[in-house]
């Protein structure tokens, strides 16, 4: 059986890695405050500055997963694009049948002469 991320979290592994990483941030916070204390000294501010977070430096860590759901995902969406992509461009054309020939056409064509008088000449259209 394979084992997923959230279970690497779950294991005894994950969880002393997610204690040393939330002692790392109650470290960094606390040394935050402390630099936060020094500059407001030196720079003759009153001796209870207030640090930075004042609630009380909550630290909530969201584990947002690695990723690998939406790699897999856009994969296959490429996956499936490109097959259907190639699929559709190996499709053979479909050859248009040629009309079967039509019945000639007669036609009459009327025009005016520069004397005024009208001609009509007579025509077959194969």
């Amino acid at each position: 059986m394979k084992k997923t991320v959230f279970d690497l979290m779950q294991s005894p592994l994950g969880k002393a890695h997610r204690r040393v990483h939330n002692v790392w941030l109650h470290d960094l916070v606390g040394r935050m405050r402390i630099r936060r204390k020094t500059l407001a000294k030196d720079a003759g501010v009153e001796d209870d500055v207030e640090t930075y977070p004042i609630h009380g430096g909550d630290t909530t860590i969201i584990n947002q997963g690695s990723g690998l759901r939406a790699v897999v995902v856009t994969g296959l969406l490429a996956l499936v694009t490109w097959t259907l992509l190639a699929w559709m461009l190996m499709q053979p054309t479909k050859q248009q049948q040629p009309t079967p020939p039509t019945d000639p056409v007669e036609l009459e064509i009327e025009f005016k002469r520069e004397d005024g008088e009208w001609k009509t000449i007579p025509r077959r259209v194969e």
